[in-house]
């Protein structure tokens, strides 16, 4: 008899919550092993288990127990249009983990009676973010139908490039947002095209950007040539996964520049004089999240920082509750 056949497959209970709560900071000092200046599993452990405890009674999932012992649960939130008009779910980083050990083997079980909760329910976008340290679970996902969506990457603060002769850094603020309006319109419309595909919505560039720069510890810079802009990037506190809401990181939230001087060092000056100011002011790591379907962002980004985490997708062919007798 396999170790996994033991295995009995529950309704999320907050009673075992701690266990469960234990499953991702371990995930994470695994993650933390590879990368040494990400901050202590102890400074998420409050943050994580408020969070969790919010997934366990609203969001929808399960658990996976061997002799009253949680060795896995997959828990997410139901979405409204998730990647397109269908209902979806999404399992953020503290929604799922396992014990190390039969971790293939525990997440099949998990995600076969999951998806069939999820589907019942008429939710047939899955998406999931998971710790990138963990290759072959990464891999292991791919086999169960998922792609590659979207990186969390990270890097110590600290400026490695020297200012470039014919490119002048400036610091913008809410009267001088319109010299970049054009920019911030060409990177919405960017993210339009092949092979990203993403419908943004159209927004009033200016009003948009100073809208943003109201916020709290929102700062944004760009980059002069000739006098005229040719690239932008922003960074505020608030990033895409626990992680990176630390205080000791600061996040890019937006960066472009102009396709005929990718590869010129524009970006690079960009990221670097963000690190450099976030350096100075005290915050140790500097944080992105890209598109991995994007690319231009793919090669850039990887280049200099290193990721924490990765997010597949899955779509269910929605068709599927029309034929099986519409009681779905």
């Amino acid at each position: 008899m396999s170790a996994c056949s033991q295995i009995r497959v529950d309704g999320l209970d907050v009673s075992f919550l701690d266990a469960a709560c234990a499953l991702v900071l371990q995930e994470y000092d695994e993650q933390r092993r590879l990368m040494p200046y990400l901050p202590n599993a102890a400074d998420y452990r409050l943050e994580i288990g408020q969070s969790m405890e919010r997934l366990f009674r609203l969001g929808t999932g399960l658990l996976a127990l061997q002799s009253h012992r949680v060795v896995g649960f997959l828990a997410g939130y139901p979405v409204d249009g998730l990647f397109g008009d269908c209902r979806g779910v999404y399992s953020p980083l503290y929604g799922h983990s396992t014990v190390p050990e039969n971790r293939r083997q525990i997440y099949d079980i998990l995600y076969e009676k999951a998806a069939e909760l999820w589907v019942q329910s008429r939710l047939f976008s899955h998406a999931l973010t998971l710790f990138a340290y963990d290759t072959a679970a990464t891999a292991d996902w791919f086999w169960r139908g998922f792609g590659m969506r979207c990186v969390d990457a990270v890097r110590p603060s600290a400026s490695l490039v020297q200012a470039q002769p014919n490119l002048a850094m400036r610091k913008m603020t809410k009267a001088t947002v319109p010299e970049i309006a054009d920019l911030h319109s060409q990177h919405n419309l960017y993210y339009r095209g092949a092979p990203i595909f993403m419908p943004n919505i159209w927004e009033d560039p200016v009003t948009d950007l100073q809208e943003w720069l109201d916020g709290s510890n929102h700062h944004l810079w760009a980059a002069y040539q000739g006098g005229h802009p040719v690239g932008y990037i922003r960074i505020e506190p608030d990033g895409e996964s626990f992680i990176s809401l630390h205080p000791s990181v600061m996040n890019i939230t937006a960066a472009f520049v102009l396709p005929r001087l990718r590869g010129s060092g524009v970006g690079t000056l960009l990221w670097s004089t963000a690190a450099e100011w976030s350096q100075q002011e005290g915050y140790r790591l500097l944080g992105v999240d890209y598109e991995a379907i994007n690319p231009a962002a793919r090669r850039f980004w990887g280049r200099h920082f290193d990721p924490y985490t990765c997010s597949v997708t899955r779509r269910v062919d929605e068709r599927i509750a029309e034929r099986d007798g519409g009681s779905r």
